[in-house]
């Protein structure tokens, strides 16, 4: 078992003590140019071949969506998206991963409405 690095203590620490993982600023918007980039085919496709379908599907018909797991959010989303939203918004990567548990779910659904309008 190996021991963290002091830095990574750190941050996990800093996470905790300023609330970040409940800090949405900038990872919506984020994850909507990422959604957006993707499209809804290629995304529902992915989530398809993940055996996800059926969740993602009840995210994109149901305006009350429900908090998902760590495990679906990094079978939906690949490491270098995730790595990429830390960046832009100077969390760390678990707090990434435990804010869009929730956040994912609603950008799913704001997806959805958006290709049901075209």
């Amino acid at each position: 078992m190996s021991t963290p690095s002091p830095l990574k203590s750190a941050k996990h620490i800093g996470d905790f003590v300023t609330g970040a993982q409940y800090d949405q600023s900038g990872l919506t918007s984020s994850l909507h140019e990422y959604l957006h980039g993707v499209g809804h085919e290629p995304f529902h496709e992915h989530a398809r071949t993940a055996g996800l379908e059926q969740e993602v599907k009840s995210w994109s018909t149901s305006d009350s969506t429900e908090i998902t797991t760590e495990d679906t959010v990094r079978a939906l989303l690949p490491k270098s998206a995730i790595d990429h939203f830390a960046h832009e918004t100077g969390l760390t990567e678990n707090a990434v991963v435990t804010t869009l548990q929730e956040v994912l779910p609603k950008a799913v659904r704001r997806m959805a409405k958006r290709h049901e309008e075209v």
